[in-house]
């Protein structure tokens, strides 16, 4: 395997700080539930260049450095739920969860709970449920 450079690396984290959301292209890994399409957010950027996503399927599985492919997906605009303002939300990580904060009344949501307009999460895990009790999966 060949692990990128130091440079190389520094490059990827700019490319995908944590929050960014990703869709998957494509991966080689026979074993995954993971296929094209999927959707989720990074959480960090490796010295190996993988790329550690949180799935909106569950998953955690990382995108490895030439081997696998992502693509990063536009910033979307969310509305802060306390003072109507309108950004580009990328959201954050805590212990507790995905939060949206507001540059403008520094006001936060959580993107589960309060169904962030930047978040599919819930679509997608519904989705996956439904695929799941089509397939008797349970």
């Amino acid at each position: 395997m060949n692990f990128p450079s130091q440079e190389t690396v520094a490059a990827m984290r700019t490319q995908y700080p944590m929050g960014t959301r990703v869709e998957l292209v494509q991966m080689d890994d026979p074993h995954t539930r993971l296929r094209p399409g999927d959707r989720g957010r990074v959480t960090s950027v490796d010295d190996t260049g993988t790329v550690h996503i949180s799935w909106d399927r569950g998953s955690t599985l990382g995108a490895v450095f030439g081997v696998d492919v992502i693509r990063r997906l536009p910033e979307q605009e969310v509305q802060c739920l306390e003072c109507g303002n309108m950004f580009n939300g990328v959201p954050e990580l805590d212990t507790v969860g995905w939060y949206c904060v507001c540059p403008e009344c520094g006001g936060s949501f959580d993107v589960e709970k309060d169904n962030c307009l930047y978040c599919d999460h819930r679509n997608a895990m519904a989705q996956m449920a439904s695929s799941d009790a089509e397939a008797g999966v349970t």
